[in-house]
């Protein structure tokens, strides 16, 4: 990427196990003063990381649901992100964002730079990610199929067998002998 775009940063929001890790690889790679270790951050925090941000990239392997996807969105920040989990429900490759396979590192770099160099489509994008996020995820949409989950999964009323009559018969007799 920086290569086609001089100048581009990655900024990693958060804390976690393996930030020793991926500061030894930004050395590794020559990249370290390219890479901005941010640490954690709150709520506003993170949306004015969102805010200061060209495109908002989450390569994930693992993701159960993908809400940062959607705060993107919420943001108007073009996302890019991989199809783990939730994201890729979150993220439509094309529709409402670019996406790639987990751990492909080439498409990655390929959605994020059309990202970068295609500005009106990245709107379009952006636009109908907000637009599906407003319809979609608008709490009450959220909670109606909620209930309707829950009111399906609700234990019924159960009628309980009657106890099986048993006949009694007697045991044989064993040889003492």
């Amino acid at each position: 990427l920086r290569r086609t775009h001089p100048g581009t940063t990655l900024t990693i929001v958060g804390d976690g196990t393996q930030r020793d890790h991926l500061i030894e690889l930004a050395r590794a790679h020559r990249v370290r003063r390219s890479v901005v270790f941010a640490g954690s951050a709150d709520h506003d925090g993170v949306l004015a990381h969102l805010h200061r941000a060209d495109v908002l990239v989450l390569p994930s392997r693992y993701e159960p649901f993908g809400i940062i996807a959607l705060e993107g969105a919420a943001a108007g920040i073009p996302v890019v992100a991989s199809t783990a989990g939730g994201l890729g429900e979150a993220v439509t490759d094309g529709v409402t964002g670019r996406s790639f396979a987990p751990g492909d590192v080439a498409a990655l770099a390929a959605a994020v730079r059309r990202s970068l160099d295609e500005p009106e489509r990245t709107r379009t994008l952006v636009d109908a990610a907000r637009d599906r996020l407003t319809a979609d995820f608008a709490w009450s949409t959220v909670a109606r199929e909620t209930a309707t989950i829950l009111a399906a999964a609700k234990r019924r009323v159960r009628t309980p067998y009657a106890r099986p009559h048993v006949v009694e018969r007697p045991l044989p007799e064993r040889d003492s002998s």
